[in-house]
């Protein structure tokens, strides 16, 4: 995995589109919003392939369709001292948008909640769905202040006091990335501006609880393995393996 170097500075939530939902009649995943009532469970095979995939909202239980999806189960020794599925990874490409979105049980209950979800834009996503920024930088390369471009004309933003910002080196790609923390939940998104025009598009983001092992609570900021793991798949065109 490639190095990656930053230099600090300094949200925004987003709606998300409903995923096709088949109703269960009792029995639950889904787009990622970090509240402490969305759990999940899973059944799996005798091979520990996923079968089936239900959400419980508010004590509603809904299975979710899988089509398009894949799963990495690993298994290993929970709280309790039993082998049992502790993590499970779900993939899955919609409209040039690749979602990673990472479950976890670790206390044994086999009630899942969801710790991670990723999403990197693809050649193939949609216009609206990728955001334009002007950034301006100071001497360290340190983001001073920003612009977005909306109804094409670009509107000037605020730096709030829980966001910010890193600009971060692999190799010869540079990326921005924007964090704000709102609570317990976290959003970090990442820009790149590979023609060098001075415009960064946004290529990809990442939802996550402060509770997260991707998240170093003592530092306020993504740890760095997730970061170089996200760069790398970016500059992969998708999910590299999963190292984090």
């Amino acid at each position: 995995m490639p190095e990656a170097s930053s230099g600090r500075s300094g949200q925004r939530g987003r709606d998300r589109e409903d995923e096709n939902e088949l109703p269960s009649g009792g029995i639950g995943g889904g787009i990622f919003a970090p509240e402490v009532e969305d759990t999940y469970l899973f059944s799996f095979d005798a091979n520990w392939l996923v079968t089936q995939m239900i959400e419980i909202d508010e004590g509603v239980q809904k299975v979710k369709d899988l089509t398009g999806s894949t799963f990495t189960v690993e298994t290993g020794l929970n709280y309790l001292q039993q082998t049992d599925a502790i993590e499970v990874t779900r993939t899955r490409t919609k409209r040039g948008v690749e979602e990673t979105t990472v479950y976890s049980d670790q206390d044994g209950d086999d009630v899942y909640t969801q710790v991670l979800e990723v999403e990197i834009y693809g050649a193939d996503a949609r216009p609206n769905k990728i955001e334009q920024y002007q950034f301006t930088f100071d001497a360290n390369d340190m983001v001073t202040g920003y612009s977005r471009l909306k109804k094409g004309v670009w509107v000037a933003k605020n730096i709030d006091a829980n966001e910010s910002f890193d600009t971060i080196t692999v190799g010869t790609d540079v990326f921005v990335t924007k964090t704000e923390v709102d609570g317990t939940e976290v959003e970090i998104e990442f820009f790149q501006d590979a023609d060098g025009d001075d415009i960064w598009l946004e290529v990809g983001e990442a939802e996550m609880t402060t509770a997260s092992p991707y998240y170093d609570a003592v530092l306020g900021e993504v740890t760095e393995p997730f970061t170089a793991w996200f760069m790398a798949s970016v500059m992969a065109g998708g999910a590299v393996g999963w190292v984090v």
